[in-house]
């Protein structure tokens, strides 16, 4: 299930926006709406794939909840704590 940050960010971006994370993460722009509604889920290969396109304006974290919930991610995030 997408984070409440992506859902938002697919519904505020403009279509050129999106369609160009779309291209450069080798997706559709239908798909991330797809993804945004969970009618679909994303790999951790795409949810990085997203991150890497948005230019830091989503993490794979806010596409994919196994990414989310990666301890390995999360020290990443945050690397003071232990």
């Amino acid at each position: 299930m997408a984070s409440e940050k992506f859902k938002e960010w697919v519904r505020v971006t403009p279509r050129d926006k999106r369609q160009h994370v779309a291209d450069t993460a080798r997706t559709s722009v239908a798909f991330l709406g797809h993804l945004a509604s969970g009618y679909r889920n994303a790999s951790s290969q795409l949810a990085a794939r997203v991150e890497t396109a948005a230019e830091g304006e989503l993490t794979r974290a806010d596409v994919n909840d196994t990414c989310a919930s990666c301890p390995y991610f999360q020290k990443c995030q945050n690397p003071e704590s232990k």
